[in-house]
């Protein structure tokens, strides 16, 4: 049965965008730091050095109930790192660490950058090594607080890109990848991504807007199925492609979009719209923009 689709929140433009998704950030946060959970008596933050990130982190560092969040029962995870020295300017834990980490009273076990090369792995070698620390971690299924990820004008998240190989893997939760400039890095895989309650998507600037589209058309296919049990083999054929960029393809009823209006655009996703299919007011563009 169709649970209906995921909650995509349209939000102002500009320096606006990033102060509206902080604010949710720091409240949902702050919630999930003060719960009386004797099962989970800590929670999880997963962040990346992404520039909309960034800019949202900033705003969270500002707002004036982040000090009141419990950081000593919060813990921070990478999605996806670059493959560089520590320290190195260019890493996103230090971005992270910048923004947000070195101003707040957080204990430093609670912290989990993914490793670099200096221990002397190899690349494969720390992204195993990821993947026991998370594992050791969640060691059942586990949902984390919240889950920050920009979405790339190719529908890429995290360090999941169209056309990569092997990330679906049965038990696979850390992988190495390249990042949109062709550096080497790691990446949490699709498994993570698509099994976090609280994966929140960020589309923010008028060139986000063929994936926001894109959503647009990927919710109404699935509203079709859902709803009227009429999506024809032209319909799934569609639905499959446009699968094929990650952003769309870990879409789910739990995963939550902030979509900015310029990002947007002539898209509309409130539910009447997505059923009757009128979700968009310009034809779909190229599949190959973002799959």
């Amino acid at each position: 049965m169709w649970k209906g689709p995921p909650r995509v929140t349209t939000v102002p433009p500009g320096a606006l965008a990033a102060e509206t998704i902080a604010q949710e950030f720091v409240t949902r946060v702050l919630q999930a730091s003060q719960a009386d959970d004797a099962e989970w008596p800590s929670h999880d933050v997963v962040l990346n050095g992404d520039p909309v990130v960034i800019s949202i982190l900033d705003h969270v560092r500002t707002n004036p109930l982040v000090h009141d969040i419990s950081w000593h029962r919060m813990h921070v995870w990478w999605s996806h790192e670059r493959w560089l020295p520590n320290g190195s300017d260019d890493r996103h834990d230090t971005a992270v660490r910048r923004a947000l980490l070195d101003h707040i009273d957080i204990p430093a076990k609670n912290v989990h950058p993914m490793p670099g090369p200096e221990p002397g792995w190899t690349i494969d070698e720390a992204a195993s090594a990821y993947q026991a620390e998370l594992s050791r971690r969640w060691w059942e299924p586990r949902i984390p607080s919240v889950m920050l990820l920009e979405v790339g004008v190719d529908g890429r998240v995290a360090g999941l890109h169209p056309g990569q190989r092997g990330l679906p893997r049965h038990g696979l939760l850390v992988s190495p990848t390249t990042d949109e400039d062709g550096v080497p890095g790691l990446t949490v895989t699709r498994r993570i991504v698509a099994g976090f309650r609280d994966a929140w998507l960020v589309a923010l600037g008028e060139r986000l807007q063929p994936v926001a589209e894109r959503l647009a058309e990927y919710l109404h296919l699935q509203a079709k199925r859902g709803c009227t049990h009429d999506r024809t083999p032209a319909d799934q054929a569609r639905y499959e492609e446009l699968a094929r960029a990650p952003a769309l393809d870990v879409t789910h009823h739990l995963t939550r979009w902030y979509v900015d209006t310029d990002a947007q655009g002539d898209s509309r996703f409130d539910l009447l719209s997505l059923i009757l299919g009128r979700p968009f007011a310009t034809p779909p563009r190229d599949a190959a923009t973002v799959s």
